[in-house]
């Protein structure tokens, strides 16, 4: 199915995961100091190799002593990171079905394509005073009593219907409710005009 659906021209055009920002695969011309230092800058983080330490226990040895080895590994290095696999999703949702607000994960950027159905998105700027008064909410006891764009000044309403599509930037507060049974596809991604948020 993933390979039927197609994400947004402007999320391929800006997505960290399209454009080369993660990389693909290790570059060939790395090198490595006496210091055991990367040279040349690798995703992450540039860091000093660690050592893990192996213990090999030799089951003719009545004593059980220990052999200690130890592996040299880069715990940084993209490699030893597996691409989370985000950039696509299939939602299917009830009639009358809620999602409160929330922020999506990372900060990262979401798009969302309505194929059937209805969907009315609730949404708040990332102000600091919004995002001050989400944490608030969301830490309170009475979070599921009271609808968070009531205490804000300017709470936002977008109705989708089918074959609509909307991008939410990064750090936008917003809550989801289903108006008829829907199938949705959307993806969430990182992209370099919101930094800031994704680093907050």
């Amino acid at each position: 199915l993933g390979e039927q659906v197609v994400t947004p021209k402007i999320v391929r055009d800006i997505s960290w995961a399209t454009i080369g920002v993660w990389p693909i695969k290790k570059p060939d011309d790395e090198e490595i100091d006496s210091n055991g230092i990367l040279k040349k800058s690798t995703w992450p983080l540039q860091t000093p190799l660690l050592k893990k330490k192996r213990r090999t226990i030799s089951s003719t040895d009545t004593d059980q002593s220990e052999d200690e080895q130890f592996e040299t590994l880069d715990a940084n290095h993209f490699e030893n990171f597996e691409r989370p696999e985000v950039a696509k999703y299939c939602l299917l949702s009830p009639q009358s079905s809620y999602t409160d607000f929330h922020v999506d994960f990372g900060g990262s950027s979401v798009w969302y394509s309505v194929v059937r159905g209805e969907k009315i998105f609730y949404i708040i700027e990332p102000t600091d005073e919004n995002l001050q008064k989400y944490a608030e909410w969301s830490g309170s006891p009475t979070e599921s009593e009271v609808f968070l764009g009531d205490n804000v000044s300017h709470c936002y309403k977008m109705h989708l219907r089918e074959e609509n599509t909307i991008l939410i930037p990064p750090g936008w507060i917003h809550a989801v409710y289903t108006v008829t049974d829907s199938l949705v596809f959307g993806g969430n991604f990182l992209q370099s005009m919101g930094i800031d948020m994704q680093l907050r």
